[in-house]
């Protein structure tokens, strides 16, 4: 099921049985100068953390979305809200955020946490400047590492 108008194919997916409490969101962009269309990006973790990317080609689709579902992951894609992130300014907070955590007095390329941060502030400014849809969750979290790196906080 497509509820995302952005995206030529999408799903979102849960398994929260047992001990598991994880998704998997699986999304084919519109092909552009950018982006090519016959692959899709997975994207996989724990629930209420950003997780971890793949590329697939588009062929494999329906293979990953039965492997997923017969492993106990449940298709909760109508579920999911969404905001059409068109603004100008959203690109310009995106941008001020990763510069702010590429020029972080205390950045520490050994640190997981600065780093898991950074990776999502770059991959989510490239989304956006591609025209893909963030989710309020990704605006959450943007605010949230906003604060975390802030320099008049710094003693």
């Amino acid at each position: 099921m497509n509820s995302n108008p952005k995206y030529v194919r999408y799903s979102y997916l849960e398994n929260t049985s047992g001990n598991h409490n994880k998704f998997y969101e699986m999304f084919q962009r519109p092909k552009s100068k950018m982006v090519d269309s016959d692959a899709f990006v997975a994207r996989f973790g724990r629930i209420g953390k950003e997780g971890s990317r793949t590329l697939y080609r588009i062929e494999q689709w329906d293979d990953v979305y039965s492997k997923k579902t017969a492993n106990g992951y449940v298709d909760k894609t109508s579920t999911q809200s969404y905001e059409i992130v068109r603004d100008l300014w959203i690109v310009e907070k995106f941008e001020k955020l990763y510069w702010r955590l590429h020029n972080h007095p205390n950045k520490n390329v050994d640190n997981d946490e600065w780093q898991d941060d950074f990776k999502w502030a770059r991959e989510i400014l490239d989304d956006v400047k591609s025209g893909v849809v963030l989710r309020k969750i990704d605006l959450y979290s943007a605010n949230q590492i906003w604060n975390r790196y802030d320099i008049s906080k710094i003693g």
